[in-house]
Order: C-alpha cells, then sequence, then structure tokens
C-alpha cells in the first residue's frame, strides 16, 4: 500500500498536544515514519511544503519519499497530482485538509485522519507495540461475543495508548448487545466503507 502524507497538517494536530514545531519536529517525524515503512512494508510518501527549490523536488529517505511542494507550489497540489499519477494503485492518504480529502475521494481514493493515523505510528513504536497487542486482542474477543467483526472505529481506537483508553472503555460500553444487529449493520458498509476497512486492517 502506498500512503500519502500530509506532512505539516499531521504535525499541526499533534502541536496541539505534544507541542511539536520546527525542523527537529519534522526530522523526528520522518524517523518515525521510516521505522513504520520499515516494519509494515508500505511505500510512504511524506509532502512538505516549502523547499529551496521553486518546483517539487525529491528525497528519498529509506524506505520514505519525501516531496517538497517548492515555494511556488503547495502540499496540497503535490498529493491530488500524485493521487491522479497514480490512480488504480493501492493507496490512501492521511490528511484533515477538506480540500485534499475531497479531490482525492473524488478519484475513488480514501483519507484517515492525521491523528489517527499519528496515534498508530506511536503506538507501532517498540516500546508500545506489546501493550497494542494487548489492546487489539481486546477488540477482537468484543467483536467475537457479539457475533460481528472489529469496525473500523474501534481499530483506530483500540491501536493507540494512553488517553485514548477512556474513549475505548466508553465504546465497549455502549456496544450493540445483539449480534445479528452488529451483523446486519456491517452488511449494509459502502463500497468505500468496505475498502477503508481493509487499508486500516494494514496498518
Amino acid at each position: 500500500m502506498i500512503i500519502v502524507i500530509d506532512g505539516y497538517n499531521v504535525l499541526r494536530h499533534v502541536s496541539h498536544e505534544q507541542g511539536a514545531r520546527g525542523e527537529r519536529d519534522r526530522q523526528k517525524f520522518v524517523a518515525q515514519l521510516r521505522r513504520y515503512a520499515g516494519r509494515k512494508g508500505h511505500k510512504i510518501v511524506a509532502v512538505f511544503d516549502g523547499g529551496q527549490m521553486p518546483h517539487v523536488t525529491r528525497e528519498q529517505l529509506g524506505d520514505i519519499l519525501v516531496l517538497w511542494a517548492g515555494y511556488r507550489g503547495t502540499a496540497d497540489e503535490v498529493i491530488v497530482d500524485y493521487v491522479r499519477r497514480h490512480q488504480g494503485r493501492d493507496l490512501l492518504v492521511v490528511s484533515t485538509d477538506r480540500q485534499v480529502c475531497a479531490a482525492v475521494h473524488a478519484m475513488d481514493v480514501e483519507t484517515i485522519d492525521g491523528a489517527d493515523f499519528y496515534a498508530l505510528l506511536v503506538a507501532d513504536h517498540p516500546d508500545n507495540l506489546e501493550r497494542r497487542s494487548e489492546h487489539a486482542d481486546e477488540a477482537r474477543k468484543i467483536a467475537s461475543d457479539e457475533g460481528g467483526s472489529v469496525d473500523v472505529d474501534l481499530l483506530m481506537r483500540t491501536a493507540s495508548t494512553g488517553v485514548q483508553e477512556a474513549a475505548w472503555r466508553k465504546r465497549r460500553e455502549d456496544a450493540v448487545p445483539d449480534g445479528r444487529a452488529r451483523i446486519q449493520r456491517d452488511r449494509r458498509l459502502s463500497k468505500r466503507e468496505r475498502r477503508m476497512r481493509k487499508k486500516v486492517e494494514k496498518l
């Protein structure tokens, strides 16, 4: 799967909670992406605004490709253009920018919220993998008890740690008790929702 990331868009959302900003944080983020790509085997394309040239420049860093939009363009434009040129591939875009999301959705490509992806990125750190596995096992057990399968929203919440555990507990309390109702709801998923579920399961 090719994961196209709106770099500064993700970092801006992280900054509200962790104070992430500046070149040092961008480099740390890229290092996290390299570890993640190495573990998962995904191709990651991280797109950032700026750069020293007026046009798009490329920088290959291990398993990830960094694209700089250049001072005459924007990361949004680069992302949409990249998706357009790679239509038909297994793509996922990480961004909360409404225009970017609308543009790639029109090309039948799924998107994921930057904060949710970053939570997965943090959870994939070696120090958190064991805890993440315990959460995933619990999610699967709940799904089995309900007679259904784990939904996308549930996977996103169980993938992260710490603060999101409260949301996880609430989701468990609100779970539908009737397994047949859960199965019927799963059958009504749209084609896009089914595709999105498959992509999230790869993350």
